[in-house]
C-alpha cells in the first residue's frame, strides 16, 4: 500500500520502482503463481525506464534523479506487450487447460451455463483458449491495438459481471490502454508489417 501511494503521489518513483521490483522477485521465490501478475512487474519496470516524475511531488519539489534505463524508453510498450501478454498466456494455461476444475466452478456458481448454453468443461476451455490467443498476439504485437480493446472489454465485463475488486487489477486497465496508445512498439509484428508496406 505504502508503493502504491509513492507511485501515485510522484514521490520517490525510482526508489519506489526498485523497491517495487524487488519486491515481485521476493514473492516470485515464495509462490511462482504470480507470473499471472507479470503486467504489474511490467508496469513497474515501465515507470522505472521512463522516469517521470511529472506531475508529482519529485518534480514540484525539485528532487533530483538519475536513471540509466532511460535510453531503454522506446522498449517500453515491448515489456508492456510481454508483461500481460505472458500473464494471460500463464493464467489460461494454468488455471483454464491445467487445472479446469476451479474455473468451472465458478462458471456453475455464476450460471454462465444459462448466457451459453454448453458445458462448465467447454466454457472453461473457450475462455482458455481467447486468453491464450489475445495473450498471444499481445506478446508478438499482432494488431496491438485491436487485441488491447478486446483484452479491455473482456476484463471489463468479467470483472462487472462477477463482482471483482476492479482496483486490485488496475494495473491490466493501465497495461491495456498504454498499448492501445502506443501500439506494438519496438520488435512487434505491427511494427515490421507497417514497415513493409
Amino acid at each position: 500500500i505504502l508503493l502504491g501511494f509513492l507511485f501515485i503521489t510522484g514521490f520517490l518513483v525510482i526508489p519506489t520502482a526498485l523497491a517495487s521490483i524487488f519486491l515481485y522477485f521476493l514473492a516470485f521465490q515464495v509462490d511462482h503463481y504470480v507470473i499471472g501478475n507479470l503486467d504489474f512487474f511490467a508496469i513497474v519496470l515501465s515507470l522505472l525506464i521512463v522516469e517521470n516524475e511529472r506531475p508529482g511531488i519529485d518534480d514540484l519539489i525539485g528532487m533530483p534523479h538519475y536513471s540509466p534505463f532511460k535510453r531503454l524508453k522506446s522498449l517500453v510498450p515491448l515489456i508492456m506487450r510481454l508483461g500481460i501478454g505472458v500473464s494471460m498466456v500463464y493464467l489460461a494455461i494454468y488455471e483454464k487447460i491445467l487445472n479446469p476444475h476451479i474455473s468451472e466452478i465458478i462458471v456453475r456458481e455464476f450460471g454462465l451455463m444459462n448466457v451459453f448454453p454448453v458445458s462448465p468443461a467447454m466454457w472453461v476451455l473457450s475462455v482458455g483458449i481467447i486468453e491464450l490467443v489475445i495473450g498471444t498476439f499481445l506478446i508478438v504485437g499482432f494488431k496491438t491495438r485491436l487485441m488491447s480493446a478486446v483484452a479491455f472489454v473482456v476484463l471489463s465485463g468479467s470483472f462487472f459481471y462477477f463482482g471483482e475488486d476492479v482496483a486490485s487489477h488496475i494495473t491490466l486497465f493501465g497495461v491495456l490502454a498504454v498499448l492501445f496508445i502506443t501500439e506494438g512498439g519496438a520488435l512487434s509484428y505491427d511494427k515490421k508489417y507497417s514497415k513493409s508496406c
